[in-house]
């Protein structure tokens, strides 16, 4: 509600600060498989959205987190048991849900994606190979900077497979059966996967890297992934960061002319303000490619150096230029 405190989602409830109910969304299941929240319609003047995964059909569920009401369900899938929200698909307005369907609890599953308005785009043909397949989310596999599903223990010798927003599969990593988990092992931005066992580990990524080499230093290690602060095969999560950044969208188009707010992608070290002048400041904030901020400063200078203030010698940026 933009007070500066934050709220809890529990189940289905929204509870204030001091643990009041606030609303129960209109969902008769006795509890949710899977819960993503995020600004999934792209508009922030609704404020954010709770995407759910469910057991009984209609098994994918948007609630709006303003109203506590239901914004659309879809009931192509028999069971959602998980759903994760991400812009799998930049060039669609909003976010994207990639799901895991529970087919047949003997025999089989099948991957699925929904738009931002509630309609499946994607759906696999389910096989004889198994039902425990799970689902994780991958940012910036190969350096396009959109996130990307990875799919494992797919059974009967499947491999584990990376696919992208459209469901095409663009890489089989590692080896059925294993568990995975995902980061930033080699501090390029990009992040892989690591498959282990009880006695090894293995890393996969999109392309060769030399990890014999030395870390940055001084190192930017990424904030742990809330996915792996509270470890369960059926993670929920959030896409906050990622809508920020369609927020800041948002308010660049609609910026009054007085208080004009640019937005502009920025690859390499500096971020040039043709504006600035005569005593002018700006607010800039920039961005990476997963949403996530990097940092903010009030600057009066023409050129603001990212390397600087990041670390890094080269970098993909979105950066949001507030001129006062």
């Amino acid at each position: 509600n933009g007070d500066g405190i934050d709220e809890f989602f529990i189940g289905y409830s929204l509870l204030s600060s001091k643990g009041v109910p606030l609303y129960p969304a209109p969902i008769n299941v006795d509890h949710p498989d899977c819960t993503w929240i995020g600004d999934v319609d792209g508009d922030p003047s609704n404020g954010f959205e709770v995407v759910y995964g469910l057991a009984t059909n209609p098994s994918t569920r948007c609630v709006n987190t303003k109203s506590g009401k239901v914004v659309w369900t879809n009931s192509d899938r028999k069971e959602s048991q998980q759903v994760m929200l991400a812009d799998f698909r930049p060039d669609l307005k909003g976010l994207e849900i990639y799901g895991l369907d529970r087919v047949n609890r003997s025999t089989m599953d099948a991957l699925f994606i929904v738009n931002a308005t509630g309609t499946q785009i994607f759906e696999e043909t389910p096989d004889q190979s198994g039902f425990g397949t799970a689902i994780k989310l991958i940012n910036n596999w190969d350096g396009t900077h959109v996130p990307y599903c990875l799919a494992l223990k797919r059974g009967g010798g499947v491999l584990p497979e990376v696919r992208d927003g459209k469901g095409v599969i663009v890489a089989r990593p590692g080896a059925d059966g294993l568990n995975a988990c995902v980061g930033d092992f080699g501090g390029d931005d990009k992040e892989e996967v690591v498959f282990y066992s009880t006695t090894t580990a293995s890393i996969y990524a999109a392309a060769q890297f030399d990890y014999a080499q030395p870390v940055p230093n001084p190192g930017h290690p990424r904030k742990q992934t809330k996915f792996y602060g509270c470890y369960s095969r059926y993670g929920s999560g959030d896409a906050l960061e990622r809508s920020t950044v369609m927020a800041s969208r948002e308010a660049a188009r609609t910026a009054p002319a007085a208080h004009r707010v640019s937005l502009q992608k920025v690859t390499g070290k500096h971020i040039v303000l043709s504006e600035l002048g005569n005593g002018k400041s700006a607010v800039v904030t920039v961005f990476d490619m997963s949403g996530k901020m990097v940092f903010e400063a009030t600057v009066r200078q023409k050129t603001v150096n990212i390397a600087e203030r990041t670390g890094k010698s080269q970098g993909v940026y979105l950066a949001r230029v507030f001129y006062e």
